[in-house]
């Protein structure tokens, strides 16, 4: 006898494809979604533990950072070793939750600082600068006004300007650096907000230092690594 094997019905088979589609498309879509995630969570871990991005809204720290430009902040660093003078940091202040704040590390816990008639002094001694070649800016040197200078500090060498549209700001009397602080200033001596008036910033309160310009203003010349 001939055995006969009833065949899928139209109606058996679309539903049957139906069905199959609709399996693959979820499961296409848990793959993008877990991916997403794995995605996301290991930007939101470097940028809490290892990179945050950061721009600059104002002039305080020309010549080394101009307005407009973003730059990357190594929050690994201080997990290696000690913050040192000259670093260039960026830091929270607790009173003002949501703001950062990026200046230069003048002085450590145990040192005396004092600013007078535009000299900075440290430890009794003057930090000594020098004049420096508006060139040694390249193309940002059309956009920096003032008095140009190379200052030095613990063996660290960077640029600092005297604004020309700018008034110097009032002395900072004699005192001493307390421990788990450090002492800020600005790049741009007379045109910055730093610890003249806000006073001494908390070692616990440096979120890392600056160390890469990768969306520079006014000349792509400026992209990498941000130097002194």
């Amino acid at each position: 006898m001939r055995s006969w094997t009833p065949s899928a019905s139209p109606v058996a088979a679309a539903i049957s494809s139906s069905r199959w589609t609709t399996t693959i498309r979820w499961s296409t879509l848990c793959s993008s979604w877990y991916g997403l995630t794995y995605s996301a969570g290991g930007l939101y871990f470097i940028r809490s533990n290892v990179f945050e991005a950061f721009a600059i809204p104002t002039a305080s720290m020309v010549p080394t950072l101009l307005p407009g430009d973003r730059f990357l902040v190594n929050k690994t660093t201080y997990r290696r070793r000690f913050v040192r003078r000259g670093d260039e940091v960026v830091f929270r202040m607790p009173a003002e939750p949501g703001l950062n704040w990026v200046k230069r590390v003048i002085a450590l816990p145990g040192d005396t600082v004092e600013v007078k008639g535009n000299e900075v002094f440290v430890n009794g001694r003057p930090l000594q600068r020098e004049p420096a070649p508006r060139a040694s800016l390249g193309a940002a040197a059309r956009q920096v006004h003032g008095e140009l200078f190379e200052e030095a500090n613990a063996g660290r060498r960077y640029r600092i300007l005297f604004a020309a549209d700018s008034k110097p700001l009032p002395d900072y009397p004699k005192a001493r650096v307390p421990d788990g602080a450090c002492f800020v200033l600005g790049d741009n001596r007379n045109n910055s907000h730093d610890s003249r008036a806000l006073g001494f910033v908390a070692l616990g309160d440096v979120l890392g230092d600056v160390q890469y310009r990768y969306w520079p203003a006014v000349t792509w010349s400026r992209f990498g690594v941000v130097t002194e």
